[in-house]
């Protein structure tokens, strides 16, 4: 969880870790 934190102190996530967070919403949204 300390990835997830990092990425949402930061103001700027670089591009590659918004499709690392896109990726496990929609793997959550697919999960319910």
């Amino acid at each position: 969880m300390n990835k997830l934190r990092r990425l949402f102190t930061r103001a700027r996530p670089e591009s590659q870790e918004l499709n690392i967070l896109r990726g496990m919403l929609a793997s959550i949204e697919q999960q319910k």
